[in-house]
């Protein structure tokens, strides 16, 4: 879980599902992941990194979203539904947890 806090650090603005994502090399400085998004689209955060780390946080998000970031981005995106946490293609079809 990734906590997200005011800038003073005493107001969660918001708890965010992560798993672990695997890096071949450690991080030199902060590193963000994004998806790829159509123009004039919000960015889809995939995942970040600690400076000196190998593992960072890829994120999971709410089915529908996942759906809609996968259709624009005609990509799998790790999707929640319930307790089942599962990687899905833009039909919202399960697939392999292959593409990191």
């Amino acid at each position: 879980m990734i906590r997200v806090a005011s800038e003073d650090g005493k107001q969660q603005l918001r708890l965010l599902l992560t798993i672990p994502n695997q890096l071949r090399e450690p991080a030199k400085d902060p590193l963000v992941l994004f998806a790829e998004t159509p123009a004039g689209m919000p960015d889809a955060v995939r995942a970040w990194v600690y400076p000196g780390e190998s593992i960072g946080y890829e994120f999971v998000y709410p089915r529908e979203q996942a759906m809609k970031i996968a259709k624009q981005n005609h990509t799998s995106v790790l999707s929640q539904s319930g307790d089942a946490v599962e990687r899905i293609d833009e039909n919202g079809e399960k697939v392999p947890d292959s593409s990191k």
